[in-house]
């Protein structure tokens, strides 16, 4: 990965940081800064990791901390209408093609994961008093259509989600047949519309 320009400025003050850091406030009379190779080569080892990390943090996708937030939710977060991480968030990452295959994974198990399963208001088995079935109305709004799509990985994580979310029917034969990778265009419409059908019961 290249550095940007712009902040090699900033790693080269990190790096004399680091090494001031190590020397720390010598004693009166004693020089500054490390006085031995052993020092000198501690201090920017140091130095080198602290800048390594940074980068590496600032390389990484912002979208991975939606996904940190969202899977640290506990009952009362999902309670929150006003939560900054939907469901529909994580669904969003699922679908960019040009996202990071460790990044799409961490969405498809955040929104796999036990506690969003029990507590997501969108991917409940039943709503209030039983009347609404959010997790079927979610998946038929919003995971379906995804069958279909041009892009491989996101049919298989779809088709991954759906078996995940209502198991029941992973044995069913339009499901056990599905092939995100090699199946023909007019297999995966016919587990698409088999989907729907099933998700309106």
């Amino acid at each position: 990965m290249k550095t940007p320009r712009s902040i090699v400025p900033a790693l080269f003050f990190l790096l004399v940081g680091g090494l001031l850091a190590v020397a720390g406030d010598p004693p009166v009379g004693r020089p500054t800064g490390p006085t031995t190779l052993g020092e000198l080569d501690e201090g920017l080892t140091k130095a080198t990791e602290r800048v390594e990390r940074l980068l590496t943090q600032a390389g990484r996708d912002r979208r991975f901390k939606l996904i940190d937030k969202y899977s640290a939710y506990a009952i009362e977060d999902f309670r929150n209408r006003r939560r900054e991480v939907e469901a529909e968030d994580l669904l969003d990452i699922i679908e960019d093609a040009d996202a990071p295959p460790d990044l799409r994974q961490d969405a498809f198990d955040a929104l796999t994961g036990k506690e969003a399963m029990l507590y997501d208001p969108d991917l409940l088995l039943l709503g209030e008093r039983g009347k609404r079935k959010p997790r079927a109305e979610w998946s038929r709004n919003k995971v379906t259509k995804l069958l279909t799509c041009r892009d491989e990985h996101t049919r298989n994580f779809a088709h991954k989600l759906l078996i995940t979310y209502f198991d029941r029917h992973k044995g069913d034969t339009e499901i056990v047949i599905y092939d995100a990778f090699n199946g023909p265009p007019s297999q995966w419409k016919k587990a698409r519309s088999y989907w729907n059908k099933v998700l309106r019961k």
